[in-house]
């Protein structure tokens, strides 16, 4: 076992903590991230995932909402169910180079068209790609300026995405309704 030797740890805008050392173990990429740790050791520009949420066993969460909130309504928070799972990609130096999401409609509880967007901190401009996919086809995913941060609308609308037979607007949310 090889002593790490430096442990490289910065606050305020620039934060990171990366591990750099002499491992003694090989560094295809040049990073500083020893192979062995690297998930991603042929790219010099990635070298690590965090995968949220943390403590879940299936690897997916829920986000569950309620159109009428803060108002008064039925308070069900079944209105727009989703799955989601997301990973952080970062550098060696535990900066994000990339955010990848996934999320799964598992219910729509509503009689609103409703939507489902992600407010990130920080310009679009600093975005280098972005593609979107549902249904496994590429979607159209708009992003939103507001000021020096920006938005994506993930979900325009959710009868994007369910379509219950008889027009009927409730899916997976009520006991008499279809299941799928």
């Amino acid at each position: 076992m090889n002593d790490l030797t430096i442990v490289k740890v910065a606050g305020g805008d620039a934060f990171f903590l990366g591990l750099t050392g002499e491992f003694g173990e090989a560094d295809a990429d040049g990073d500083g991230v020893v192979d062995s740790l690297d998930e991603f050791p042929d790219d010099p520009l990635r070298a690590y995932t965090i995968s949220y949420p943390l403590s879940s066993s299936t690897g997916w969460g829920t986000l569950a909402y309620e159109d009428m909130w803060p108002q008064q309504g039925d308070y069900d928070f079944n209105d727009l169910v989703l799955g989601y799972k997301l990973s952080l990609v970062l550098d060696a130096d535990m900066k994000v180079k990339d955010i990848n999401g996934d999320f799964l409609l598992r219910a729509v509880g509503a009689t609103f068209q409703n939507a489902f967007a992600i407010e990130f901190p920080f310009a679009s401009s600093l975005i280098e790609s972005f593609e979107g996919f549902g249904n496994g086809a590429p979607y159209n995913m708009p992003i939103i300026e507001a000021g020096d941060h920006f938005i994506v609308k993930v979900i325009s609308n959710t009868n994007d995405f369910v379509s219950v037979p008889g027009g009927d607007v409730f899916w997976n949310s009520q006991p008499e309704q279809p299941h799928f």
